[in-house]
């Protein structure tokens, strides 16, 4: 009489199908992270992505003048214009700069 060998699989170790589409909001706060982290490379020589919901000047992984070349890099990869006050109060974190974007952008297409 042979032996069988039983294996129990979890659900959880099956194969699922894949993953759900991402929504634009998920690929644009994609898009801005990338920024982010190539911005705090070319400041600061360390490669690191933030928390979506991170503090990037509390947490030192830029300073208020670095602002000012992620500002740039930002206009430049989504066509859009920060003000003064965004520097200075408007991007605190990942999240809250893609908010920003989205924002400028929607506001750019509605004009004439």
């Amino acid at each position: 009489m042979a032996e069988g060998v039983f294996l129990h699989v979890r659900s959880s170790d099956m194969p699922t199908s894949a993953e759900p589409p991402h929504s634009p909001a998920d690929h644009l706060l994609d898009d801005v992270t990338q920024v982010v982290a190539r911005v705090i490379l070319e400041q600061t020589g360390r490669s690191v992505r933030p928390a979506p919901d991170e503090p990037l000047i509390a947490r030192r992984y830029l300073d208020r003048l670095a602002l000012t070349s992620l500002a740039l890099a930002l206009q430049d990869r989504f066509a859009v214009l920060f003000s003064q006050g965004d520097l200075e109060y408007g991007l605190g974190s990942i999240r809250e700069i893609a908010t920003r974007v989205k924002r400028l952008s929607d506001a750019r297409s509605r004009s004439p």
